[in-house]
């Protein structure tokens, strides 16, 4: 098979690369689930030669420092015109029709990624359905005739350290003796300390518990001290977070791309929502049984949590899990393509 690679080439003295600029935005209010899934694209469509870039704020550098460890060029959102790039992939929520038009302008492919389908999208060459509560017939009325959709757990951008151990879970064992807390690299409802919080006030005892923080969660010296009094495990911007995740025998989280990492890797997990949007999501989810939702951070008493979680580590949870993710190369190829019939790449 010809790799994709191969039709990059004017010849061999000279190349013609295609440009993927994406814009996405990380900080303490927004999280980092938009950049992180945003990464795995930009690494498949580097592989298949293309130049990729990140347009986002100063904000997001401190708290995905991935971005620059991977080796991206970065830009201000302000400078995207200067750069003439031949795809945008957008995925954020609060970009305006303005910023559309500036598009429009630049005669330049768009791909948006999404997971709420809660808006009329503006004109896009392409759209990746980042939700298995979602699917196609949701958004066709939404998006042009002829837009490229992406739908399916295949399409889910997840790390390929989470594929990887997908085919190695072990049995999960009930009462749970591992205990998985993650709440988002910079768990904007600071929700790992008032789990934590939480243990300590109702007395729950679990042989093992492992926390994980990113670098960016403001609550972090509070967070360690905690750790410490109740002996448990606390790891601050790992690397190895699949291998982490995969000994768990239950979980808490609330929801981004570590709902597909979780399911992914068959840990049945408790989700609490920190934000109207993630609602829908998480009640769709739940009554497919991919996950148990016990509601809204902003209504659930600490004894609803308590109870919930004694729960749950006691009798476990009755979920049904699917292989999330690995669809990328074949994204990143179509992308490519339809640059190609665009006449992006000569």
């Amino acid at each position: 098979m010809t790799p994709i690679g191969f039709y990059l080439k004017k010849d061999r003295k000279k190349q013609a690369t295609l440009t993927v600029v994406f814009r996405c935005d990380a900080s303490q209010a927004i999280g980092v689930g938009h950049v992180m899934r945003c990464l795995v694209l930009a690494d498949a469509l580097m592989q298949q030669g293309a130049k990729c870039i990140f347009s986002t704020i100063n904000e997001t550098l401190a708290v995905v420092p991935e971005i620059k460890r991977r080796g991206y060029q970065t830009i201000l959102p302000e400078s995207l015109a200067q750069i003439n790039p031949d795809f945008v992939v957008i995925d954020h929520y609060y970009l305006d029709s303005h910023f559309f038009l500036t598009l429009k302008k630049m005669a330049v492919l768009c791909m948006i990624i999404d997971d709420i389908c809660d808006k009329l999208f503006y004109p896009c060459d392409a759209l990746l359905i980042h939700n298995l509560a979602y699917h196609e017939k949701d958004y066709r009325d939404l998006v042009s005739k002829g837009c490229r959709i992406f739908s399916g757990a295949e399409f889910i951008l997840i790390n390929r350290e989470f594929l990887t151990r997908s085919n190695n879970r072990r049995k999960i064992k009930t009462p749970a003796e591992t205990l998985f807390l993650f709440f988002g690299g910079t768990d904007p409802a600071q929700l790992t300390l008032r789990i934590l919080r939480i243990i300590e006030q109702y007395n729950i005892n679990v042989p093992t518990t492992n926390v994980v923080i990113g670098e960016g969660n403001r609550g972090g010296e509070e967070i360690k001290k905690l750790c410490q009094l109740l002996k448990v495990n606390l790891h601050i911007q790992i690397d190895n977070i699949a291998e982490v995740m995969a000994r768990a025998d239950l979980a808490m989280g609330c929801g981004g791309t570590a709902i597909w990492e979780r399911l992914n890797l068959r840990v049945p997990t408790l989700e609490i929502s920190h934000s109207q949007w993630q609602i829908p999501t998480f009640k769709a989810l739940h009554k497919q049984k991919k996950l148990y939702y016990l509601g809204a951070e902003s209504v659930l008493s600490d004894e609803d949590i308590a109870n919930h979680l004694i729960r749950a580590l006691t009798e476990g949870l009755n979920l049904q899990y699917c292989v999330c993710g690995g669809g990328e190369k074949k994204m990143a190829k179509e992308m490519i393509a339809l640059a190609i019939e665009n006449r992006k790449i000569p």
